[in-house]
């Protein structure tokens, strides 16, 4: 059993986790201020940008306009960096910016500037990442519609979209176990390839479309083994032609390197849902 830290250093590093785990539109962290909306535009020769964000439920719209630093990099799908343009910009566009406000004479007359240090590219929604992971397109619909049931197949198709070896192997041995010992009363669980085959896939990311960094916690165990945790999401899905329909989402915690004797939030929600499916 892990214990967590009792430090304030270990407090202070969870407030620092809870901070980029819940983002408003605009919000202060340790890592500066943020503003989340849709680029409206950018301006090459001031290096402007232009964001908004509306609040349809209050039918408001609030916009922030900040300055993008000098020779701001960013990196690429395929690893490399360069330094971000004002054309790569676009209107449209929903980012997340991180910022400082420093005062600068303009016209003789001290104004606030914000400095943008830091741009994140967001999803059209919140599950982007996850249509990434399931390899469907990024216009894909999603909704979500949490349920405490599972389809009733048997065996129930289980599609593994698990890229952290680990945390794979750890659902991949937990199956093989409930079959042996739980498959004959519950109904059994097959693992297939892919995502067409599924009756239901489970789905596992560090971070979330939300977060700016992972930030690690740090835990031990009895014996003084440390261990950095970081936030993830997790997912079990269904699909038809039309959908991704989310029957459950989670931000958690979890290691990066294997925890012994743990068990997986993924593994104990599908145990408690094959059971819940009835005796067979």
């Amino acid at each position: 059993m892990l214990r967590r830290v009792r430090t304030a250093t270990f407090a202070t590093i969870v407030i620092l986790i809870l901070a980029v785990l819940v983002y408003p539109q605009r919000a202060t962290t340790f890592l500066g201020k943020a503003f989340t909306g849709v680029v409206v535009s950018s301006n090459e020769t001031t290096r402007e940008i232009t964001i908004s964000y509306t609040d349809a439920s209050q039918n408001k719209t609030e916009t922030f306009v900040g300055v993008l630093k000098q020779g701001y990099m960013v990196r690429l799908r395929d690893g490399t960096r360069r330094e971000l343009l004002m054309s790569d910009l676009k209107p449209g566009l929903r980012v997340r910016v991180l910022y400082k406000e420093n005062s600068e004479k303009v016209g003789g007359q001290k104004v606030k500037v914000a400095t943008i240090i830091s741009v994140q590219f967001l999803g059209r929604d919140h599950y982007t990442t996850l249509r990434e992971a399931l390899g469907v397109p990024p216009n894909f619909p999603v909704t979500l519609e949490q349920s405490d049931k599972l389809p009733a197949a048997n065996p129930l198709k289980l599609y593994v979209a698990i890229f952290e070896p680990y945390i794979k192997e750890r659902l991949i041995k937990w199956v093989t176990q409930w079959n042996k010992e739980q498959g004959a009363r519950y109904g059994q669980i097959d693992i297939v390839p892919d995502l067409a085959q599924s009756d239901v896939a489970a789905v596992f990311f560090w971070g979330s479309d939300e977060s700016i960094a992972l930030i690690p916690a740090l835990m031990y165990d009895p014996s003084g083994n440390n261990y950095e945790f970081y936030q993830a999401t997790l997912h079990l899905v269904t699909r038809d032609d039309q959908q991704l329909k989310v029957l459950w989402l989670k931000s958690t915690m979890e290691s990066r390197r294997k925890v012994e004797g743990a068990q997986g939030q993924i593994e104990r929600e599908l145990e408690k849902r094959m059971k819940a499916r009835g005796k067979k």
